[in-house]
């Protein structure tokens, strides 16, 4: 923290206000003060690299995604939900005209939005978005990876919630599908998911205390690939990755 501290009084001293290199500073030390628990502290900074971005940037461009992206998911720390769905959508709509339509990155934004819209109990609108997010990877070069099988996992998920159970079985039976293709079929995990799909559910009984026992191993390997997946969306070059606390997202 010290370092961000003297590098960003050095750069206030001999940088313009609006400089490129100063709100990257800014950008740094915010995401120091998230990792920390610091959110408001974060927000400022991010606040002021937005300023800056808005001010020397075109109106598309992926700098003004990514700050969007990083004050949408404080806000989602922060259980601030409205807000962060407006930043995200920021995120969305800006990286829609920066890449094409496949590009896994919209994929993840959708996610992301999709995952908040769950928190709020939204799950109507989480699953349009999960939806969204599925087709965009079943379009894109590579639609055989771990975070289409997390996508899988997500809708199956968000059915259940709805009390649409056959349709959450079918797509949790797609994750195991995929999980097996990505994994060798001996997989603990792999073995464990299966068992979870193989007890025999009484679909008008989908939410008995035996079925959610099963499904903690398959949260298991969602959560993990998840982490994964948040961890490789976001900009290599931030010192701190921001990933969301699936565990409180699982009931």
């Amino acid at each position: 923290m010290s370092y961000f501290s003297k590098a960003l009084e050095i750069q206030e001293k001999s940088l313009s206000s609006t400089h490129r290199d100063l709100a990257n500073v800014y950008n740094n030390m915010g995401a120091v003060q998230d990792s920390l628990g610091n959110y408001s502290m974060a927000l400022s900074f991010y606040k002021k690299v937005l300023e800056i971005r808005e001010k020397v940037l075109p109106a598309v461009h992926i700098d003004l995604a990514i700050i969007h992206l990083n004050i949408g998911i404080t806000h989602y720390r922060m259980k601030n939900y409205s807000t962060t769905l407006l930043h995200f959508q920021k995120t969305f709509e800006n990286q829609e005209k920066c890449f094409s339509p496949t590009h896994i990155m919209l994929a993840d934004i959708c996610d992301k939005i999709a995952m908040t819209y769950y928190s709020m109990k939204n799950h109507s609108n989480a699953l349009l978005h999960y939806q969204t997010s599925l087709n965009i990877r079943q379009k894109s070069s590579q639609s055989i990876r771990p975070d289409t099988a997390v996508n899988f996992y997500n809708i199956a998920k968000t059915f259940e919630h709805l009390n649409q159970y056959h349709e959450a079985i079918e797509y949790a039976q797609k994750a195991v599908d995929m999980a097996r293709l990505l994994f060798e079929c001996d997989h603990s995990e792999a073995k464990e998911n299966q068992e979870y799909l193989g007890v025999g559910v009484d679909t008008d009984n989908f939410r008995s205390s035996k079925c959610e026992t099963k499904s903690t191993s398959t949260r298991t390997v969602a959560s993990q690939t998840l982490h994964d997946l948040w961890t490789c969306t976001l900009i290599d070059s931030l010192p701190y990755s921001y990933i969301l606390d699936l565990q409180s997202n699982a009931s």
